[in-house]
């Protein structure tokens, strides 16, 4: 009975992560990776509860297409007079692992560059986790920080720092980090776009491959006729934005995490926190380091706002006509600011001419990428020098000759044909007509 080697491979791994868990104190952690597929990471086990809020910022990576033009030369060929080839031009798409190590996120978006892209992420460093995760806790403060529900587990956590600078280092430093992952995952995907040109002098190519193309060649000149082939290159312009950001609480445990929107932001206080004091100084901690957000051309925004809608209530008049109200009380709440455009120009005076995205956020970075594509351009052009000699110059020059004597004879052909045709036309009588198409065309065949 053949052995399934998928099945011990999966054997192995499921073996290799229960020693990790047992014998390495980790913790299975399910969570969904870039592609949005469904993924378990194991995590150090907390030993020592350690609540603390923090906020999550997302970011998205944007991007269009720029520049499309011919990149670096793939091969050269020289054709002789009268030559002929056979080229076969390959693809990278041909090879299964060639194409899948070619894919990038920004125009072969698969499951492989996402997960790629996520790894090259993950390895840039964690230095951000460290400052985004105290920012809330960096003002002059002894907050009590409940675990849970339950409000008798109480922490405390202070410090000392600027909050809006703190947190602008941060986002700098993650929109670094996705920058140079994303440097290495797209010079990766280039690097794998290789093109093969073949010359041979009989054809052979697989029939049923997409990827292979076949062309003949041939130089009807007397010189030397030289082509180029140059590998396409497509540019892509690409934005790293802060789209929104959320309030997070968690004391250590994956079941202790809880997230809230900005508007949910007191909501998450009155239930993690004990001290109205410290409520007060948390969130203004939270709105600090949110209203002087920094751009990549160092410009700083208010990323929220605060809004303010009134209250209403229903009365009742002596008649039992219900009536709505507006109440004195007012709800105050904070959001993400609705008003908060950017285009490529405004960080970037060199893009005035190219504003291709413009988003409800804020650009933290903006590059430009070149990648290679599987198109191909030829450029042609003859030599200077003659490649004949005086006697295989005659020969070429005499046998131009018997080709322009037999193209004349066939225009002399031509001619007699249409003068026999004008005859036939110009015969009214039917009979005639037939008699002068016989004697001119079907007798000559019969003899």
């Amino acid at each position: 009975m053949p052995i399934n080697t998928n099945y011990l491979n999966y054997i192995s791994m499921l073996n290799s992560v229960a020693y990790r868990i047992k014998n390495e104190q980790m913790v299975p952690v399910y969570s969904t990776n870039a592609y949005g597929l469904p993924t378990i990471k194991l995590v150090p086990r907390v030993e020592k509860m350690k609540p603390e809020i923090f906020l999550i910022e997302e970011y998205e990576i944007k991007s269009v297409l720029g520049d499309y033009g011919a990149g670096k030369v793939i091969k050269t060929m020289n054709f002789g007079p009268n030559e002929e080839r056979t080229i076969t031009v390959s693809s990278y798409k041909k090879r299964e692992t060639t194409k899948s190590f070619s894919k990038n996120v920004l125009d072969s978006y698969s499951e492989e560059s996402a997960e790629e892209l996520e790894s090259l992420v993950e390895n840039e460093g964690t230095s951000n986790i460290s400052n985004t995760t105290s920012l809330i806790k960096s003002a002059e403060v002894s907050a009590e920080i409940t675990g849970g529900i339950s409000k008798n587990n109480k922490a405390s956590a202070s410090g000392s720092a600027s909050i809006s600078s703190s947190a602008n280092s941060a986002r700098e430093e993650m929109a670094r980090q996705l920058s140079t992952a994303m440097d290495k995952h797209t010079a990766k995907s280039s690097a794998n776009r290789e093109m093969e040109i073949n010359s041979t002098s009989t054809e052979t190519v697989s029939e049923g491959s997409e990827e292979s193309i076949v062309r003949v060649l041939k130089n009807p000149n007397f010189k030397t006729l030289n082509m180029v082939m140059r590998q396409m290159e497509q540019e892509y312009i690409t934005a790293i934005i802060l789209k929104d950001v959320k309030i997070g609480f968690c004391n250590g445990t994956k079941e202790s995490i809880r997230y809230a929107k900005l508007y949910e932001l007191d909501q998450l206080l009155d239930d993690v926190l004990v001290k109205e004091e410290c409520k007060a100084k948390v969130k203004c901690n939270v709105i600090t380091s949110l209203m002087k957000v920094r751009d990549m051309a160092g410009t700083v925004h208010p990323f929220i706002e605060e809004v303010t809608e009134s209250n209403y209530k229903c009365t009742t008049d002596k008649d039992g006509n219900t009536k709505l109200e507006e109440s004195k009380d007012k709800t105050r709440y904070w959001r993400k600011r609705k008003d908060l455009i950017q285009t490529l120009s405004d960080v970037n005076k060199d893009f005035k001419d190219r504003d291709f995205i413009t988003t409800n956020g804020l650009i933290m970075d903006l590059k430009v990428r070149v990648l290679r594509t599987d198109g191909i351009v030829a450029d042609a052009f003859l030599g200077h020098g003659e490649t004949l000699d005086c006697f295989n110059q005659k020969l070429q020059d005499e046998a131009t000759k018997t080709e322009i004597i037999k193209n004349q004879e066939l225009e002399l052909k031509n001619q007699e044909m249409k003068l026999k045709l004008k005859i036939i036309e110009s015969i009214t009588d039917p009979d005639k007509q037939a008699d002068a198409y016989q004697k001119m065309f079907m007798e000559k065949c019969v003899e």
